[in-house]
Parts: structure tokens; C-alpha cells; sequence
């Protein structure tokens, strides 16, 4: 086995830990999983990032570590930690911010995982090393990589457009864009090498992006959501209607206590008013996140 750079053994072990204790834990899972609705309603910025430290499972898990050893170790050892860093990092979060276009109107969105940092390292390495040939996994052939990327990004495309699975076709798009054109502004003689695979790649995503912004009619009107734990109001309610209910529920505890002490008679009837405003507030939420979650259950069919 050959040397396995720094950067690479640190990327893997540190998405490896974060990933397990997403797998223990739900709550941990849900403060870092890319979702469209937190980040935009409560500008949780963190989740263009920190998504791509979890993963849906173990079989999920290897074959992303899996693919990243592949591809960013042989980046790491011939042009350094640096570039695989400027590589990988960016990929995610362009990977993430595609798919928050995507979906930027179906907040309760989940996604996870460093599909979108390593397709970026990928379409890299294809880039860096023209010479290099792709497996088609599960058949026993091997394509060049220019027709390897160009594959590639039609296939996301595609997989955006019909939204028939679980795959992240939009962090993997937005992803490999953003690797390749980080390795295109860094290394602008690995364009001149491979001009046509540069131009390839480029007519296929702008010929892919406007079909998908000018139509998008086709999109569903939401997708499933990877349910994680059971706060149902948080997934219908933006941050204003979210700190409103904290506000609500911290007041209601108060209130409880003092009447646990001491009684209702000895509420003054300007609290006694704040209660049943709470109540009628509590009750109206109620039935707000009923009504959204029928209404996304039938869009869901």
C-alpha cells in the first residue's frame, strides 16, 4: 500500500467520529444536517458545512471515506494538503448552496453526507490527471475520465430533474462544479491540457442549470424529509414563529410553577389574561402544524 497523505487520514477519521455519534444520537444529527429551512429561516450557516460530516449510514459512510481516499490522496501527495484542502472544503459548501438553490422552497429538506466534496475532489483529479480512467462500478469497465465527467454531470442533472430517489444529485452537481473550477483558477495549464473535456463539462452544466431554472414547474413540491427526531412544530414554523414559542413556552412554565406553589387565586388577572393568550396562541400552532403536515403528506402521496 502506498503513503496516505495527512490531510486524507484527518478527513476520513474526523468524518468517521462525527458521523457515529449521528449515528447514537438524533438530536446531534439534527443540529448539523443541511436543511434549507434552518439555514435560510434561521441562518444556521454552520449546515453548508457541518452536513457533510454526517452520513445516513455505514454502507453510506465507507463509500464516500472510500471514494475520498481514492481521489484526494492522490491529490495530497503530488500537489500538497493545501490544494486538497482548497478543493474539498469549497466543493462542499458549493455543493450545499446548489442544492439550497434547488430547494430553496421546500424548507423541510434534509440532506447529509460529503457526496458534494468528494465529487469535487473527483472531477479535480480528472482534471489534474487527463490520463486517468474511471471504473463503472458494478460493471468490470473503465472510461475516460473527460467521458466520465461529462456522464456525470448529465446523470445529476437528470437525477435532479425526475427526484425518483434518495441521492443528493444537487450537492453532487454543485460539488463537482466547484472543484472544478477551484482547480481551473488555481491550475489553468491542466485547461489547456484537457480542452475539451473543460468545454464539455461547461456547455453540459450551463445547458443543465438553465433547464433546470426555467423550468421548474418540474420540480416536486416538496421531497422527503430524512426524519430524525420528533420535533414536528420546528419543521412548519420559520425562526420568528420559532423563538415566539420559546418565548411562549418559557412564560407558560413560570406561570405553571407559580400556580403549582400557590395556586390560581393568586395570579393577578393581567397573568391570569397572559395564560389564556398563551393557550389560545399553543392552540392555534396546534393546528397550524396539523394542517401543514396533511398538506405535505398528500403532496408526498
Amino acid at each position: 500500500m502506498g503513503r496516505t497523505g495527512f490531510l486524507t487520514i484527518a478527513v476520513i477519521a474526523i468524518t468517521a467520529l462525527v458521523s457515529y455519534r449521528g449515528f447514537t444520537s438524533s438530536a446531534f444529527a439534527d443540529r448539523f444536517l443541511f436543511t434549507p429551512g434552518k439555514i435560510l429561516g434561521r441562518r444556521e450557516y454552520h449546515r453548508l458545512l457541518s452536513g457533510a460530516f454526517l452520513h445516513v449510514n455505514w454502507a453510506h459512510l465507507l463509500l464516500n471515506l472510500f471514494a475520498f481516499y481514492c481521489f484526494g490522496n492522490l491529490i495530497e501527495l503530488r500537489y500538497g494538503p493545501e490544494v486538497l484542502a482548497g478543493i474539498y472544503f469549497p466543493s462542499i459548501v458549493g455543493g450545499h448552496l446548489f442544492a439550497l438553490w434547488i430547494h430553496r422552497h421546500h424548507p423541510d429538506y434534509g440532506a447529509m453526507g460529503a457526496s458534494g466534496g468528494v465529487c469535487g475532489v473527483l472531477l479535480a483529479a480528472i482534471l489534474l490527471f487527463p490520463r486517468i480512467e474511471i471504473g463503472l462500478w458494478p460493471l468490470p469497465v473503465q472510461v475516460p475520465g473527460w467521458l466520465f465527467a461529462i456522464l456525470f454531470l448529465g446523470g445529476s442533472i437528470f437525477g435532479i430533474r425526475r427526484q425518483t430517489d434518495v441521492i443528493g444529485h444537487e450537492a453532487h452537481f454543485g460539488g463537482a462544479l466547484t472543484g472544478l473550477a477551484v482547480t481551473a483558477a488555481v491550475y489553468p495549464s491542466a485547461v489547456v491540457q484537457s480542452p475539451f473535456l473543460f468545454a464539455g463539462v461547461v456547455l453540459v452544466s450551463i445547458g443543465g442549470i438553465v433547464w433546470l431554472a426555467f423550468r421548474p414547474l418540474h420540480m416536486p413540491a416538496r421531497k422527503p424529509r430524512i426524519v430524525r427526531s420528533g420535533e414536528e412544530e420546528d419543521l412548519y414554523e420559520s425562526g420568528r414563529e420559532k423563538r415566539e414559542r420559546e418565548r411562549d413556552e418559557t412564560r407558560l412554565d413560570e406561570l405553571l410553577d407559580r400556580i403549582h406553589r400557590s395556586g390560581m387565586e393568586h395570579l393577578s388577572e393581567k397573568e391570569q389574561q397572559e395564560l389564556a393568550e398563551i393557550s389560545r396562541r399553543k392552540n392555534e400552532r396546534a393546528e397550524k402544524t396539523r394542517q401543514a403536515k396533511e398538506r405535505y403528506d398528500r403532496e408526498r402521496g
